[in-house]
């Protein structure tokens, strides 16, 4: 712009070009002065002890699509099917364990003129193990049988063997005591021999005696008494399950017996 006339217009045209290049020069320097000196035009600074106000959050919209994630893959099983159970055994031989119901008959010479007379009977139960195994050397049967009660020292305790073996001063001995027979499962038997002379009894019944055998008032004692030849076996032994009944009396005749035997295979 022009202010007034003559040599004033010159000077205030000269003033005007002297800002003009001031203000084209560049910024300002980081001293607050311009090149030529003049006032600062720098931007105020943040005051350090003001609060924190933190990250400036973003104005871009989030992105909510859910990302795609691929199903964790189980472990593979390798398939594996289940064996049929074994085939038990159809025949006797095998090991059989159960319950045996014991039937004992007592007997005393307490009648007129010491006659034999029946006092009473008791039931007792037990449990039994049967073992139905080879023939031992020696034996003529088709198997070797044993039978026991697992309480043997109580009343109504028992104990069977078909054979035996025993070292003598002569040499080994075998001897039989029950003559079987086995037809498939069936099992029937007859006891032959106690072998009570060659001191050898095995077949046992366990019961209490009192030493007044026709009244208590003396005490008694348990003892172990041979079962007498002639008592007979007969049942059966096969797959899962077998019976067996025995039925004798003592060697003393003073108790008569029947052994019931429930079983189940054991092995």
């Amino acid at each position: 712009m022009f202010i007034g006339y003559g040599h004033r217009r010159v000077a205030v045209l000269t003033v005007a070009v002297a800002l003009a290049g001031g203000c084209a020069s560049g910024a300002p320097s980081a001293t607050g002065g311009g090149p030529t000196g003049g006032a600062s035009t720098s931007s105020p600074t943040t005051d350090a002890s003001g609060p924190d106000v933190g990250p400036v959050p973003s104005t871009a919209e989030a992105d909510t699509t859910p990302a795609e994630t691929t199903p964790p893959v189980a472990p593979t099983t390798p398939e594996r099917t289940t064996p049929p159970p074994p085939t038990p055994d159809t025949g006797p031989r095998g090991v059989w364990e159960g319950t045996a119901t014991v039937v004992m008959n007592y007997y005393a010479p307490c009648g007129a003129g010491f006659e034999w007379i029946h006092l009473g009977a008791q039931t007792y139960r037990q449990p039994v193990q049967v073992a139905a195994e080879d023939p031992i050397v020696g034996e003529d049967n088709d198997l070797q049988l044993s039978v026991s009660s697992r309480r043997q020292t109580t009343e109504g305790g028992f104990t069977m063997v078909s054979s035996g073996r025993f070292n003598t001063t002569s040499g080994p001995l075998t001897v039989t005591y029950w003559d079987l027979a086995v037809d498939g499962t069936a099992i029937s038997g007859t006891l032959t021999d106690s072998h009570k002379a060659e001191g050898v009894v095995q077949n046992l019944l366990y019961t209490n005696q009192t030493f007044d055998p026709c009244s208590d008032r003396l005490g008694g004692m348990l003892n172990a008494l041979g079962m007498d030849t002639g008592a007979r076996l007969s049942g059966r032994l096969g797959g899962r399950s077998g019976s067996l009944v025995v039925k004798g009396r003592s060697m003393d005749t003073s108790r008569g017996f029947e052994l019931r035997l429930d079983l189940e295979r054991a092995s």
